[in-house]
């Protein structure tokens, strides 16, 4: 295309427009802008509220509102739609701190939402929206005295504003900004602070960063199918590492639909991290209890070597935090000396299985009813392959070769006492007992109790593993090491 047919194209485009009456260099060019990146803000939040129909039905209306605002003012200008849209902005900017700060009783939103960048956003373009109509107001900016039809659009003189467009909705984004920044620090919303530049670390500090997503999941085991809830779609969740030294740092997605959280057992952390309803309570780290379609950056200094691990700390939707737990939301931390020698590592849960699964008694969510009498029936019936069928099904199973070293990191999950016991290799704790064995070649377990067994494996074999509750094991409780 020539330059000549560009140029005559670019004419018809500036006729028709200024048959609109639109002149893109006005004030009001800039207030549509603001109120209709506004607008389908919030109607892009209509799915995100999709469980709470009043909320739903609040952004559609706000959001087809600031919309119809835009184009109005594109075309035409009064003293009221000037009233409404400056009220509506009135209205809006405090509603949104309040969600922030205070909550609002409705559904599972009487808890504070943590502060984020859209929300931000969207009430910088509302206050800078309601800046220019203040503006133009006392401007003046009506034509036929104020009451309606087409805007004048500044073309003359006596009608021009002093601030040009692009001038008046970078003032009014920034008065927004430090409005949020100001109202954000000056009420302590620890979550305000996730959208600032992070405190530097130390000169060669590593930084291990993981991202973990709450989702439930359909478990299914031969005809029998149960819901669990997942970090990651794994139970347990994948396993957190790092080192003495190091910064562990989290990001939680909540894409369930009741509150959950990310509660560690680890020491020497900030209360914005840890994830419990004391949170709420305190009023500093509320965004920790994360509600559903909401996010959250944990962060911590691992001080500690040992074995750790990690659950939701909720109790939403009539369910004890307990019931969060035994639904499938927890996992391990293993935080290493730096200069740990090298070693096949394994995490073993002891816990109680989820309503409807197979098995009551369960290693890393997994038990056959019957334990090892049902291993034996299942040889008996297919031979070695029907067993092998079993592994990491119902049954948890570890691989090594002969003469690696294992270790073994144990934590009961459950609220009942269990014990760890393997057969044919040492006890030998590097953890609670600090390099002694467990007498008689079982580690206690308590409730909430863990510990990590280190040995080699000399010799080759399938060798059991399992609760010595012995009940437990026949009920399901069991797992295999298999040294080739």
């Amino acid at each position: 295309m020539s330059r000549k047919s560009l140029g005559k194209n670019d004419n018809i485009v500036s006729e028709s427009i200024a048959r609109l009456g639109i002149n893109y260099a006005s004030p009001n060019v800039a207030a549509v802008f603001l109120v209709a990146t506004a607008g389908i803000a919030h109607l892009s939040l209509i799915p995100e509220h999709g469980d709470v129909l009043i909320l739903a039905a609040f952004f559609a209306g706000v959001g087809i509102l600031q919309l119809a605002l835009g184009g109005l003012f594109l075309f035409f200008s009064s003293k009221w739609l000037y009233r409404i849209g400056i009220l509506s902005s009135v209205g809006l900017i405090p509603l949104y701190f309040a969600t922030r700060f205070v909550g609002i009783p409705i559904g599972h939103y009487n808890e504070p939402e943590p502060v984020d960048a859209l929300g931000l956003l969207v009430k910088a373009a509302e206050l800078g929206f309601m800046v220019i109509l203040l503006h133009l107001s006392r401007a003046g900016n009506l034509a036929n005295g104020g009451r309606g039809g087409r805007i004048a659009m500044a073309t003359s003189k006596s009608d021009t504003a002093p601030l040009k467009p692009a001038s008046l909705i970078l003032v009014g984004l920034l008065l927004g900004a430090s409005f949020g920044i100001i109202v954000g620090l000056s009420i302590g919303q620890p979550q305000f602070t996730q959208l600032l530049p992070r405190a530097p670390v130390a000169m060669g500090q590593n930084i291990r960063e993981y991202t973990l997503i709450v989702e439930p999941k359909q478990m299914k085991v031969g005809d029998k199918t149960w819901e669990v809830w997942t970090y990651n779609g794994t139970v347990p969740a994948p396993t957190l590492r790092g080192k003495v030294g190091e910064i562990l740092r989290v990001k939680v997605i909540n894409k369930h639909n009741m509150t959950h959280s990310f509660h560690t057992h680890l020491s020497g952390y900030k209360f914005e991290m840890d994830g419990s309803q004391a949170n709420i309570i305190a009023g500093k780290g509320v965004g920790s209890m994360i509600p559903p379609n909401r996010e959250y950056v944990y962060e911590f200094q691992l001080r500690t070597a040992g074995i750790f691990y990690f659950h939701c700390h909720s109790a939403d939707g009539g369910r004890s935090i307990s019931q969060h737990i035994r639904m499938g939301l927890y996992g391990a931390i293993i935080v290493d000396e730096p200069d740990i020698s090298p070693a096949k590592d394994f995490v073993l849960f002891y816990g109680e299985g989820q309503p409807g699964s197979p098995a009551p008694f369960v290693i890393n969510n997994r038990g056959i009813p019957g334990g090892e009498m049902a291993l034996m029936e299942a040889f008996e019936k297919g031979g070695f392959d029907a067993v092998a069928a079993q592994l990491n099904v119902t049954v948890t199973a570890f691989k090594v070769k002969k003469d690696d070293v294992v270790r073994l990191h144990i934590i009961n999950i459950g609220d009942l006492y269990h014990s760890h016991h393997h057969h044919g290799f040492e006890h030998r704790s590097i953890r609670t007992l600090r390099g002694d064995s467990w007498a008689a070649s079982v580690l206690p377990l308590m409730p909430g109790q863990a510990d990590t067994l280190e040995f080699r494996a000399i010799e080759s074999g399938i060798w059991l593993i399992h609760c010595h509750v012995v009940s437990h094991a026949d009920a399901g409780m069991i797992a295999v090491l298999i040294v080739e």
